[in-house]
């Protein structure tokens, strides 16, 4: 990943922005080609569901997302503990060597396909493959032919979760292969109740070890004559590309579906070439109905308890993460003073692999900087108040900062004789406006708890309920909060939580449109399928730690400053410009200007509390409104992007979205230059390119004073424009030239704590 290799098993292939496809049919990902030299796995995940969508009287209650997955019948989208048995199989399958999935599900607005699309999978190329008519497994498999091509592939079910042995042994396997596992191990391991298993089909072994007969749906007499222990198949195949013939002259059963078992079998007696039959002593977690969801959550809960517990004598890694950036949109420097903004996190992010180990004396964090050699360690015990201005001004200012603050807030942290290593690779470029260091804060904030503690939830300041809440979207909001405040103490920073709400909380697929003291997620926004963000690196070095701390920090004193003011000539108690000038009860923009200017408060404030209106109440509303316009109308290139002298007023036309964003991010940009001054002239030269080249908006982002800018730009076309703007920029700012390469990303989001199943 990046300039610094990631591990392969953790590094997109190619390194490029998550892909799936439109909810109108699918969209293949033209960008890469296959490698012809990894497997790939395809999920049969196109069924009805019609077992999970029926409700009945002593159905277990579940949670809200939880029933809306099982109301439409999406098995794999159903959240168990918080991630999806579709999200977490193909973690497992990514962990084994997988790195291209092709999932077959429904025509039209499939629910399994638009989950994926939300998910954020690195390290994985996700397809889709459109199954027209629920005519069985067989018709299913043959759906997936045109992405396979002449390749070996797996088959899975999308409703079940296989164990990483038996898929390892898959992938390593040759030839045709089905994955037969024991019955009393399904039921030991997987919990399924015996009287299901009974209805599973039976699986017959030729004395060669190839596969004699499956017996579908077998009657109690054939149940009994296969002994106390039968093998069972739960679907989990590896085929060559022969059997795409065998699925299409398969004739349909007596059901008027098309079986795989029968394709299989009828292919093995045409050709005379035998399906091997590995056996697995392994579970299989199966979910098919409602009741079965609170068993699953208790089996991933207890695997993850284990897994925690053995690895503290593991030589390999016992935990991934990966933990994106961000890019701010609109909402320049707004988060610290109760504002709002709208964020996207990115698809690129820092990769975290995390190995546990007992010690015989006090705990300890180390942290490996895997793109640049460096190590850095950390005693888990009080480091004391050792004020933020003698920590090193470098990477290793964030993980002291970290240690420091999580050993004195969490209870159980300190003491544990448990040494937490983590290994970090990132392609986020460094101090460049794109969070790498909220990133990096949060990173080894999470390796650490997950390290010491074990899986998720845990209990802190950020908990809802002590030791009792589940490790979901608004644990993971209070944590943002807790987390800012960590790392503003450890870099000398007086900043809001919106980098790490973004990161934290970030929906891939979508941006977040999030107000701030609290901390609220005020809107998700769909962002349109049909466009990327390119994100240019000025190569001016602003890290907020460093030279830029002090200026940043004048631009956050500064909305102190004119609250105070406020304050001090009415006797309000508005703590901050978000309670004074965003709620419905607040006295409104121009009776405050009037009040303060009247009183002779500074001009500078004035135009700062102005600059802070403008952003939370008027732009940021407006893009993400046209946000949501673009994405409602999907491919909105068709319709061509009107010159600004000509923008339409009215309408919800792409054309007229287009407008408003580029609007709002054309005054954001010009306040930011004229009000906060934390623009440099390689920003504003980047700023003037991308629009000259083609891009409806563009801006800067981040806290300034160098960093990034971020274009909006179709799709299609998008590695032509960001080599179009590269070479710009280059001709224009030749010093900058062979520094970070410029960016495409889609939204982004968190991808969770794996290694855990």
């Amino acid at each position: 990943m990046g300039s610094g290799r990631a591990p392969s098993w953790l590094r997109w292939w190619p390194a490029a922005p998550f892909s799936s496809s439109s909810a109108s049919g699918p969209r293949c990902v033209a960008r890469w080609r296959w490698r012809s030299e990894v497997i790939p796995a395809v999920i049969l995940a196109a069924g009805r569901g019609s077992r999970l969508r029926r409700a009945h009287p002593h159905d277990p209650e579940l949670t809200a997302e939880q029933a809306a997955a099982a109301q439409v019948g999406a098995k794999g989208a159903v959240p168990l503990l918080g991630r999806s048995i579709l999200e977490r199989q193909l973690e497992i399958l990514r962990r084994v060597g997988v790195r291209e999935v092709c999932v077959v599900v429904r025509p039209g607005n499939d629910p399994v396909q638009a989950h994926l699309a939300r998910a954020a999978l690195p390290g994985l190329e996700l397809r889709f493959a459109i199954q027209p008519q629920p005519d069985g497994s067989a018709g299913a498999v043959l759906a997936a032919e045109s992405v396979v091509g002449d390749r070996p592939f797996l088959v899975l079910n999308g409703d079940n979760l296989y164990p990483e042995a038996s898929l390892r042994r898959l992938v390593e396997a040759d030839g045709d292969v089905l994955m037969a596992f024991r019955a009393r191990a399904l039921a030991r391991e997987g919990g399924i109740d015996p009287d299901r298993i009974a209805a599973f089909a039976l699986v017959e072994v030729s004395g060669d070890g190839s596969l004699n007969a499956l017996h579908e749906k077998p009657s109690p007499e054939e149940v009994a004559r296969h002994g106390p222990d039968p093998l069972v198949s739960m679907n989990c195949w590896r085929f060559t590309p022969g059997i795409f013939r065998a699925c299409a002259r398969v004739a349909p059963s007596i059901r008027g579906e098309r079986e795989l078992p029968a394709a299989v079998l009828a292919r093995q007696r045409e050709t005379g070439i035998g399906v091997r039959v590995l056996v697995s002593e392994e579970g299989v977690l199966d979910l098919t109905c409602r009741a079965d969801i609170p068993r699953l959550e208790a089996r991933l809960e207890r695997r993850a308890r284990k897994r925690w517990e053995e690895s503290a004598g593991e030589s390999g890694p016992a935990f991934s993460l990966f933990v994106p950036g961000r890019i701010e949109l609109v909402g320049k420097h707004t988060d610290y003073a109760g504002g709002r903004s709208l964020v996207m996190a990115t698809e690129q992010g820092i990769s975290v692999r995390g190995w546990v180990r007992r010690t015989d004396g006090p705990g300890r964090l180390v942290v490996h900087d895997g793109d640049r050699g460096r190590r850095a360690s950390f005693p888990l015990a009080s480091l004391g108040p050792e004020p933020a201005e003698d920590l090193p001004v470098d990477w290793e200012r964030y993980p002291a900062g970290v240690v420091r603050r999580l050993v004195q807030d969490v209870p159980g942290l300190a003491g544990r004789p448990v040494a937490v290593e983590l290994e970090l690779t990132s392609t986020l470029p460094r101090d460049a406006g794109m969070s790498s260091s909220t990133a990096l804060v949060v990173a080894v904030a999470l390796g650490l708890l997950r390290g010491v503690l074990g899986p998720p939830p845990w209990s802190g300041p950020w908990s809802i309920e002590q030791g009792g809440d589940r490790w979901g979207g608004a644990d993971r909001l209070r944590l943002a909060e807790y987390l800012a405040v960590v790392e503003a103490g450890g870099a000398g920073t007086e900043g809001g939580s919106q980098d790490h709400a973004a990161i934290l909380l970030g929906q891939a697929g979508s941006a977040l449109q999030l107000s701030y003291r609290p901390l609220q997620v005020e809107e998700e926004i769909p962002f349109p399928d049909a466009w990327l963000v390119a994100v240019a690196i000025s190569g001016v070095r602003a890290p907020k730690a460093g030279r830029v701390r002090d200026r940043y920090n004048d631009l956050s004193r500064q909305t102190e400053l004119a609250a105070a003011r406020w304050r001090e000539v009415t006797g309000g108690g508005e703590p901050h410009l978000g309670a004074l000038l965003l709620t419905e009860s607040g006295p409104g923009i121009r009776a405050v200007e009037a009040r303060l200017t009247a009183a002779g408060v500074e001009p500078s404030l004035i135009r700062r509390l102005r600059h802070f209106h403008g952003e939370c109440a008027r732009i940021v509303p407006q893009a993400s409104r046209a946000l949501g316009i673009l994405a409602a109308a999907g491919d909105g290139r068709g319709e061509p992007f009107p010159p600004p002298s000509s923008f339409p007023s009215h309408g919800s036309s792409p054309s007229r979205a287009l407008a408003l964003l580029a609007r709002a991010a054309h005054r954001s940009q010009r306040m930011a230059e004229e009000v906060l001054g934390n623009q440099v002239p390689e920003t504003r030269y980047l700023v003037r390119s991308a629009r000259r080249l083609g891009a409806p908006a563009a801006s800067a982002f981040g806290a300034g004073f160098g960093g990034a800018v971020w274009a909006l730009v179709p799709r299609e076309g998008a590695r032509d424009f960001v080599e179009r703007w590269a070479a710009d920029y280059g001709a224009r700012y030749p010093e900058h030239r062979g520094g970070d390469p410029f960016l495409l990303t889609g939204a982004g989001g968190f991808a969770g704590i794996g290694g855990c199943e």
